[in-house]
């Protein structure tokens, strides 16, 4: 994900980082991102309310599958999210906004949720898979970018 919203900040968009205190602990990988003006941590600094309100106001929500992909969904807001322990098919979001990202190999743990691999595999190869560079060429086709932008 560092990765990934490194790239993103490259593209003319503000970056804003929302989760609660699991999230806060990945903040110091973060690093040097944290430091572009266009990527704002808002990791564990707002509230649900204030997280809808900042989804609202967004051209894209990206994330894995998550309660606030599907919150950006219903408030009308593209969403990109991406799956490896669930199933999009049973947990994704399905309006026509709704786009989604999956690893394309069989692993021992793609969609594990529920399941007790998801427990006991510590590093979830199906979200190993789905690459930044997937991720942000995902993005660049749903925003319309090309490719000098």
């Amino acid at each position: 994900m560092v990765e990934l919203v490194n790239r993103l900040s490259d593209l003319p968009y503000d970056i804003c980082l929302l989760g609660g205190s699991l999230e806060k602990e990945l903040l110091p990988l973060y690093g040097e991102v944290l430091k572009r003006s266009n990527v704002h941590n808002c990791v564990s600094k707002t509230n649900i309310s204030e997280s809808i309100d900042f989804i609202a106001d967004a051209v894209l929500s990206i994330g894995v599958d998550t309660g606030m992909q599907h919150i950006a969904d219903a408030v009308g807001v593209r969403t990109l999210s991406i799956f490896g322990p669930t199933n999009p098919k049973t947990h994704g979001a399905y309006s026509e906004k709704a786009q989604f990202i999956e690893c394309l190999e069989d692993t021992a743990d793609k969609y594990c949720f529920e399941t007790d691999a998801y427990y006991t595999i510590p590093v979830k190869e199906c979200m190993r898979q789905i690459t930044s560079d997937k991720v942000y060429d995902k993005v660049r086709n749903i925003l319309h970018l090309r490719e000098r932008e």
